[in-house]
């Protein structure tokens, strides 16, 4: 279980960081990927930094969710 609680928060931070990143240099996606989705008007940017942002906190409250679950089942002595 620990491992797992290790990987969510890593997946957590990665999330949280390409949404900051996102937000404050939306075009990174084109100069990556090469390609304009929304023309060059920056609508698909916004609604990319919105899902990751919706991840980041669904990603957040799992990991937390998990690590009280293992802190209670570690203070009990349960496996």
């Amino acid at each position: 279980m620990i491992l797992r609680v290790r990987i969510e928060i890593a997946v957590s931070a990665l999330l949280g960081t390409a949404t900051i990143l996102t937000a404050v240099w939306p075009t990174w996606i084109e100069g990556l990927f090469g390609f304009d989705p929304d023309g060059g008007n920056g609508n698909a940017e916004w609604w990319i930094v919105a899902v990751l942002a919706v991840t980041t906190v669904a990603a957040i409250a799992l990991t937390r969710h998990d690590l009280r679950v293992t802190r209670r089942h570690a203070s009990v002595g349960t496996p």
